[in-house]
């Protein structure tokens, strides 16, 4: 039989702490915000949005203007076109 090591209260810190529950509607929160689709996180610019999502996908050409109006404070059709 292996004899325990005593406690040490340096080590209590490495061991495994229970990860905390997160609901549904907690993850959706999340997710807005850091895609800032929440009114106050919007960005100031279609670079920041970009980032944020890491890149803004579109299926047809009218979809990467809707992605940008819905993550900006504020735009307009020439400045996203600038922007890309």
């Amino acid at each position: 039989m292996t004899k325990r090591a005593p406690y040490d209260p340096a080590m209590s810190s490495l061991r495994p702490r229970p990860r905390p529950r997160i609901s549904t509607a907690e993850r959706r929160i999340r997710l807005g915000r850091r895609h800032l689709l929440a009114p106050s996180t919007h960005a100031t610019t279609l670079a920041v949005a970009a980032d944020a999502v890491v890149a803004l996908h579109a299926t047809d050409a009218a979809t990467v203007f809707l992605s940008a109006r819905a993550r900006l404070a504020e735009t307009d059709i020439a400045a996203v076109e600038h922007a890309l």
